[in-house]
């Protein structure tokens, strides 16, 4: 799998209806990389991400947690937190040399697959910023979380490690940094 993650360009910016690399569980219960859409068009509003809370629960959701899991690499994100009547955009790096993986779902479509982010309430430094931040597995997890849900309900119910969190003086207005798979 390294060596097909190693052909994508470096990582990019992403923002929801955009396509963005996941990695899925094929046919053959190998891990690929997949191009899917991030968020899915309900109505008048747009589904970025799905709460560990209630996932198994949700009709939108239930079905796919089940049997389409995805996890999305990257370098990182960002959290918007509002500092008095301005916003602070704040980083939150890999803390490690390697992406890092956040636990997703997809929903099949006939063109692109949709995939959401799964979220959990933040804990420490997090929940000063954000109120809630995606579910974090390590590389010896994701593997297991794509292939078992049992796993995956295990590791749905825990809590992420503490993240460092840095302030970002930049002007763009980033939200999520993926791989990128040259398809725009």
């Amino acid at each position: 799998l390294s060596g097909e993650l190693d052909r994508f360009q470096s990582f990019r910016e992403v923002f929801p209806d955009t396509i963005a690399a996941t990695l899925v569980e094929d046919d053959k219960k190998a891990i690929s990389v997949s191009a899917k859409r991030w968020g899915e068009k309900r109505g008048k509003f747009f589904v970025i991400n799905a709460r560990q809370e209630t996932i198994f629960e949700k009709p939108m959701f239930k079905d796919a947690i089940e049997r389409y899991r995805c996890v999305i690499p990257a370098s990182g994100f960002y959290e918007w937190a509002s500092v008095g009547r301005q916003k602070q955009k704040y980083k939150i790096p890999s803390q490690r040399s390697e992406p890092i993986y956040m636990a997703g779902l997809y929903l099949p479509k006939q063109e692109n697959d949709h995939y959401v982010i799964i979220t959990t309430a933040s804990e420490g430094d997090m929940s000063f910023i954000h109120h809630r931040s995606p579910i974090l597995l390590s590389a010896d997890e994701y593997p297991e979380y794509l292939s078992s849900l049992s796993f995956a309900r295990q590791r749905l119910a825990k809590p992420n490690e503490p993240l460092s969190i840095i302030p970002d003086a930049g002007d763009e207005p980033v939200q999520l940094s993926f791989l990128d798979l040259g398809l725009q």
